[in-house]
């Protein structure tokens, strides 16, 4: 009898660390994610003006 409690026990602690990693794996990256979105919504009204003196743009190549 209390080697099938064991059993049970052990079976049990498979199962729910196997359903933390499920969890875990679809949770997480939604919340990257969402993070990520949220971030990226506000830097694109961040700057109102920009002043400079010099800019210059260059390409993968270094070409101005």
């Amino acid at each position: 009898m209390s080697r099938e409690v064991g059993r049970k026990k052990r079976r049990n602690r498979w199962l729910l660390g196997a359903i933390d990693l499920v969890a875990g794996g679809l949770i997480v990256p939604l919340v990257f994610e969402t993070t990520a979105f949220r971030a990226c919504a506000q830097g694109a009204g961040m700057f109102e003006e920009i002043h400079t003196t010099k800019l210059v743009l260059e390409d993968e190549s270094d070409k101005t």
